[in-house]
C-alpha cells in the first residue's frame, strides 16, 4: 500500500512556541510556506490514507507524513500510511477458513485467508490484549500486536499507523514498502455521514493510493470479498475487503472500515488495512485482531457517553 507524498493544506504551525493555540501554516505538499492564518475550529484534517506535513519545518531531508516510507503490502510489506505491496487486509477464504490459523509467514498465493463472514469483531478487547499506541482520532488507540510497531507522528500525521517489516517497492526500489500496515484517521467529510457510502468511496481511494503505479505498477485484478456491517469500538460501521493482484505480480488484501467516533463528536473514522499475501507478511488474522482491540487508552472500547 503506498502513500509517500504529503497532501497540501492548513496545519498547526510546527514552529509555534508561544502560549495559546498555534496559528496555521500552509503546507504545499512539499514544504512549509510563509502563509499563516488564525487557527480554524476544528483544526484541519488530512483525508485518511493521505499524509500530513512534517511536525517540524523541513530543513534538508525532512519528510512528510509517509515521507520516507511507502506502506506496501506485497509479499514483503504494508503500511497503513505508507505504501503496501500486498495488502493490509485479510479476506475470507472460499471455504470459510479462519485466517487466524494461518502460519506466521502468511497464506500462499493460492489460498484465501480471513475470518468467517458475519457482523465482524465486537467491541470487546481480546483476552490478553496487546499494548496500545498513543491516543489518536476519536480518542482511540491501535493495538500493537507482536511483530508490529507504531510509527511516529511524522509518519502518521493526524492519525495513527502501525506496520510490520519493510522492503523495496517493486516499481521503485528507492522507496520502502511494508508487508502489512493499519492506519486510523478521519474519514473524508465529503463522503457524507453514512458509514457504508463512506467505505465504498474510501476503498477506491485506498487502492489507488496504496497500490498505485509508482509503487506496485497499479492493480490488474481485484475481487471484493466482504461488504458488510461490522462493529468497531462499540460503534456500528461498515467494512469492505478486497483481494488484489498488482501489476508487479504481488497479491494483497486492502480493506476500509468506516465507523462513527465513540467520543460523541459525530465524526466518521476510517480504519485501513493493507496485507501482503505470503512471504514475510504477518498472519492475515491480525486484521481482525487489530479491529477487535481498538479502544481508548484507558477503556475497553465500549461507548462512554
Amino acid at each position: 500500500m503506498s502513500a509517500d507524498s504529503s497532501a497540501p493544506g492548513w496545519f498547526p504551525d510546527p514552529g509555534h512556541a508561544g502560549d495559546g493555540p498555534a496559528p496555521e501554516r500552509w503546507w504545499d505538499g512539499t514544504a512549509w510556506t510563509g502563509e499563516t492564518r488564525a487557527p480554524a475550529a476544528p483544526g484541519p484534517l488530512t483525508p485518511p490514507g493521505r499524509p500530513g506535513p512534517p511536525r517540524q519545518p523541513p530543513s534538508g531531508g525532512a519528510r512528510g507524513r509517509r515521507g520516507a516510507l511507502v506502506v506496501a503490502v506485497g509479499s514483503a510489506l504494508m503500511l497503513a500510511a505508507l505504501a503496501a505491496g500486498g495488502a493490509l487486509l485479510l479476506g475470507n477464504s472460499a471455504d470459510g477458513t479462519d485466517a487466524s490459523t494461518a502460519p506466521a509467514s502468511g497464506p500462499g498465493p493460492g489460498s484465501e485467508p480471513g475470518p468467517g463472514h458475519g457482523p465482524g469483531p465486537g467491541p470487546e478487547a481480546e483476552a490478553g490484549a496487546a499494548p496500545l499506541s498513543r491516543p489518536g482520532p476519536g480518542g482511540l488507540a491501535l493495538p500493537i500486536l507482536p511483530g508490529w510497531e507504531e510509527q511516529p507522528p511524522e509518519a502518521s500525521g493526524p492519525g495513527l499507523l502501525v506496520t510490520t517489516g519493510t522492503y523495496p517497492c517493486p516499481a521503485d526500489p528507492a522507496r520502502s514498502c511494508v508487508t502489512a500496515g493499519a492506519s486510523l484517521g478521519p474519514a473524508d467529510a465529503t463522503a457524507g455521514a453514512d458509514p457504508r457510502r463512506a467505505a465504498e468511496a474510501d476503498i477506491t481511494a485506498h487502492i489507488e493510493e496504496s497500490f498505485g503505479t509508482a509503487t506496485y505498477d497499479g492493480v490488474r485484478e481485484q475481487q471484493t470479498l466482504l461488504a458488510e456491517e461490522t462493529t468497531v469500538a462499540g460503534e456500528r460501521g461498515y467494512r469492505i475487503r478486497t483481494r488484489l493482484t498488482t501489476g508487479a505480480g504481488i497479491e494483497a488484501y486492502a480493506e476500509s472500515v468506516v465507523f462513527p467516533a465513540p467520543d460523541g463528536s459525530g465524526q466518521l473514522l476510517v480504519l485501513r488495512f493493507g496485507f501482503d499475501l505470503g512471504g514475510e507478511a504477518p498472519p492475515a488474522g491480525d486484521i481482525d485482531r487489530i479491529t477487535a482491540q481498538i479502544r481508548p487508552p484507558d477503556g475497553d472500547g465500549t461507548k462512554t457517553r
